[in-house]
């Protein structure tokens, strides 16, 4: 498949010598789009289901834009083996997690428990890739350390992300909140505006919900109390842990003459 920029070029073709059509296509180094999912699923785990659900929404979206999925590694097919084997073999432009993590590593999935996948040890392996990370605590230390390795990009949270189920329009706040940044990075925008747009995601969900909590004060439901007591906080405490590091300015989609390979 190709891009619309190779599509262009070729048009003009017919409508140049082909000493500048050639003078214009080397102005453009041929790249790839490929995308990594790595997503570990466990039907009894609220938040895995949930993230899964994001992930299956993401998933065409990437596929619009021309991006090849090289691996989509759900449950227990996100081993550690499985998720190395694809980022050092497959050699994925973006990479994107779904799920649970913890401070130092990123987790996989082998016979229902969670592992180690990637970490400080072999943190490396993230070297030259874009990425995103929609989970908890890893921008604190995996994050930073994947920076020094040469990641050209990271998103994540520094701190815990909660995702809310109280109602359909909550869950679906969230979800809204965590499309942004991924989306902004599968189009091609840079780091900096993944981090901007997401951060007033969250803030804009943070406002809309504590407008709410005030201006029901005393009228609400139990659920709905429940709801106000924890859920504004939470959505602030989501904006101030979303953190961009490394090169403001790098990109998950490279630029130039697609070739899917």
């Amino acid at each position: 498949m190709t891009d619309t920029v190779l599509d262009l070029l070729l048009s003009k073709l017919g409508q140049t010598s082909l000493a500048e059509f050639v003078e214009q296509i080397s102005k453009y180094p041929v790249v790839t789009r490929k995308l990594l999912l790595i997503r570990p699923y466990r039907p009894q785990d609220q938040g895995e289901v949930y993230m899964n659900k994001v992930a299956d929404a993401i998933k065409p979206k990437a596929q619009a834009g021309k991006w090849q999925i090289v691996d989509d590694l759900k449950g227990n097919q996100a081993t550690k083996q499985n998720i190395v084997d694809a980022l050092t073999k497959k050699k994925p432009d973006f990479v994107m997690y779904f799920g649970h993590s913890y401070n130092s590593y990123i987790a996989g999935q082998e016979n229902g428990a969670l592992v180690e996948a990637i970490n400080l040890q072999n943190v490396s392996v993230l070297s030259g890739k874009a990425v995103i990370v929609n989970a908890c605590l890893t921008a604190s230390s995996l994050g930073p350390q994947a920076v020094t390795a040469k990641c050209r990009g990271y998103i994540g949270y520094t701190g815990g992300l909660t995702t809310l189920h109280y109602s359909q329009e909550v869950e679906d706040d969230c979800t809204e909140a965590l499309f942004v940044p991924n989306l902004a990075l599968l189009d091609g925008d840079t780091y900096a505006t993944a981090e901007t747009t997401g951060w007033a995601a969250w803030d804009a969900k943070w406002h809309k919900w504590t407008a709410f909590c005030l201006a029901n004060k005393g009228k609400l439901t139990t659920q709905g109390a429940a709801f106000c007591a924890m859920g504004p906080a939470a959505l602030l405490d989501n904006r101030n842990r979303f953190a961009r590091l490394g090169n403001k300015q790098a990109v998950a989609r490279p630029i130039g003459l697609l070739i899917n390979q």
